[in-house]
C-alpha cells in the first residue's frame, strides 16, 4: 500500500466546476478521485491510497479532462519496487526489546509480506551498519547519545530526505538529546527532554477509560479517523519525558506536536530538517519494566502495527523507488557492471510519434553508470538493460512536463516590449493586418473589384439586349 498525493492547478480566470481526475494503474483504470470546484488560480490536493502488486516496475497515471493545453493534463508516475526495503534500527534499550518489538511490527514474517527488512544493531555496531543512504528509514530507540561523527552521518542522512525515528527511554543522556541533539533549535533533535515524568490522568478510571493518545489529523494517523471505538483507546502511557521550559521560543519554525497525551503534555514531535524528517516519541515502546516501571504498553497493542507501518511509510525515503524526470532532463542510471551490459535503450510507450534514445556508459568502472541523451517526450517510457548473460531487466520511467509548463497568461504589451527591447520586432494585432497592406496589394485589389463590378453589369446589359421585349 502506498500513498499519492496529486494536486491540480488552475490557470484560468474562471473557476472550475466537479474536476474529477481519472487514475490508472499498470493499465487498468482505478477509483477516480473527485476534487470538487477548482477556484481560478488556485491549488487543489487530494491524497489517495493505491496497493502495488508485488515487487518490480509498477507505473501510474492520473488524467483530467482535456482543455485548450492538452500537454498537461495527464502526468504519470513510475516506480521499481523492492522485496522490502531496508530500515536500520539502531537499539539501545536493555535487552534491545524496543527493536524487539518494533521490527516485529514492520516484519512480522510468515507469508505476511510488508514490504520492510528491519536491520536491528546496537549502539556500538551503528558505525559498521553501512551507507545510510541505503536505507529508507533509521530508527534510534532509547539510544544514549552518539559520537559526534556518526551525528554528523545522521544529519546529512536526513537533510538529504532521510528519514528518523526517535524514541526516547530511561538509557538515554538527557545532555546529549538536549545540548548536541537539539542544539537551540538548529539540531535533529526535535524538543530538548528534561526529566521522566509520571502521567497520571484524573480521568483514567479503569481500562476502558478514554484513550492516552491524543492525535491530529496529521498523515500516520489518518488510519484512525473517524473510527468510533479506534485501537488508540487501548494504548496508555505511564511515564515520559517532559520537555525543558520555554522549549517552544526556540524551537524551529519547521516543528510541530502532532500527538499529545490528554491534549496536555506533548508526546510526538515532528520536524523538518533539510529534504527529510524526524518523529521523535517522548516515551518508550517497550512494556518491559524499568527502573521506574513499565513506560508504555505501546509495543505489544494491535494498533502500533499499524501505526509503526503508517509512520516508517511517512517517513521512507523515496529515492531509488521512483524513476521520475522532467522532459529535457537526462537518465542517470547506476547499475552493476558485474551484472548488466554497458548499454540500454528508452523507448516511448503509447500512440504518437515514436521515441527512442539510448543509455551508454563506461564499461571498465565496477559501479556502472549509464546516461541518457536528453529526453523531449513526456508520458511514460521502457527502460531495457541487457544482463551480460543474456535477458532483459525492463522497467519503467516517467517523464511529465515541468510544472508551470501549461501556464500560459497574455501577457501585457509594455511587458513583451521591455523583454524584447533588445531585439528589433515588430507588433501588430490581428485587426490591424488588413489595413497594413502594402500599397502594391491594395491597388490590385481595388482594380480586381472593378473588374469584377463591370463584368456583372455587362451581364445583365448582354441579357437585357437578347431577351424578347413587346
Amino acid at each position: 500500500e502506498v500513498w499519492m498525493q496529486v494536486a491540480v492547478e488552475n490557470y484560468g480566470a474562471t473557476n472550475a466546476t466537479d474536476v474529477v481526475i481519472d487514475l490508472e494503474q499498470d493499465g487498468a483504470p482505478l477509483v477516480a478521485v473527485p476534487l470538487g470546484d477548482v477556484p481560478a488560480g488556485e491549488t487543489v490536493q487530494r491524497r489517495f491510497r493505491t496497493t502495488f502488486a508485488g515487487a518490480g516496475p509498477h507505473h501510474l497515471a492520473a488524467e483530467i479532462d482535456a482543455d485548450a493545453v492538452e500537454i498537461d493534463n495527464r502526468r504519470v508516475y513510475a516506480t521499481l519496487l523492492p522485496e522490502a526495503q531496508k530500515v536500520l534500527l539502531v537499539d539501545g534499550s536493555p535487552g534491545k526489546w524496543d527493536s524487539y518489538y518494533l521490527g516485529t511490527a514492520l516484519a512480522p514474517g510468515g507469508t505476511a509480506k510488508s514490504g520492510w527488512e528491519p536491520v536491528i544493531v546496537g549502539v556500538d555496531d551503528f558505525s559498521s551498519a553501512g551507507a545510510l543512504a541505503s536505507y529508507a528509514a533509521v530508527a534510534l530507540l532509547d539510544v544514549p547519545r552518539l559520537s559526534e561523527e556518526n551525528l554528523v552521518l545522521l544529519s546529512n542522512y536526513v537533510e538529504q530526505g532521510g528519514g528518523l525515528f526517535i524514541a526516547l527511554g530511561e538509557s538515554i543522556d538527557r545532555s546529549f538529546y538536549a545540548k548536541e541533539g537539539f542544539a537551540e533549535g538548529m539540531g535533529l533533535v526535535p524538543a530538548p527532554p528534561h526529566l521522566p515524568t509520571q502521567w497520571v490522568e484524573k480521568i483514567r478510571e479503569s481500562e476502558t477509560a478514554a484513550s492516552d493518545l491524543c492525535v491530529t489529523d496529521h498523515p500516520v494517523f489518518a488510519v484512525f479517523r473517524g473510527e468510533r471505538n479506534s485501537m488508540l483507546a487501548l494504548m496508555r502511557v505511564n511515564y515520559y519525558y517532559s520537555l525543558a521550559a520555554g522549549w517552544q521560543s526556540v524551537q524551529s519554525p519547521n516543528t510541530r506536536v502532532i500527538a499529545t497525551l490528554a491534549e496536555k503534555a506533548p508526546l510526538v514531535i515532528e520536524q523538518r530538517y533539510g529534504s527529510g524528517k524526524v518523529v521523535m516519541q517522548l516515551t518508550k515502546i517497550s512494556p518491559i519494566e524499568g527502573t521506574l516501571g513499565s513506560w508504555s504498553n505501546l509495543g505489544p497493542n494491535p494498533a502500533f502495527v499499524v501505526l509503526a507501518n503508517e509512520l516508517f511509510g511517512y517517513l521512507a525515503r523515496g529515492e531509488g523507488a521512483d524513476q521520475l524526470l522532467a522532459v529535457g532532463d537526462v537518465l542517470h542510471l547506476a547499475i552493476d557492471g558485474n551484472q548488466f551490459a554497458p548499454t540500454g535503450s528508452i523507448q516511448h510507450i503509447g500512440e504518437g510519434v515514436p521515441f527512442q534514445a539510448t543509455l551508454s556508459g563506461d564499461p571498465s568502472v565496477e559501479h556502472l553508470e549509464l546516461t541518457s541523451s536528453p529526453l523531449n517526450r513526456a508520458g511514460l517510457h521502457q527502460v531495457s538493460l541487457g544482463y551480460l548473460g543474456g535477458g532483459t531487466d525492463d522497467r519503467y520511467l516517467a517523464v511529465n512536463p515541468a510544472v508551470g509548463e501549461g501556464n500560459l497568461q497574455l501577457v501585457a504589451d509594455s511587458t513583451l516590449r521591455q523583454k524584447l527591447a533588445s531585439e528589433s520586432f515588430a507588433l501588430r494585432y490581428a485587426d490591424q493586418i488588413s489595413t497594413e497592406a502594402n500599397a502594391s496589394e491594395s491597388t490590385w485589389a481595388e482594380l480586381l473589384l472593378i473588374a469584377v463590378v463591370l463584368v456583372l453589369v455587362a451581364e445583365q446589359a448582354l441579357a437585357y439586349v437578347c431577351s424578347f421585349h413587346e
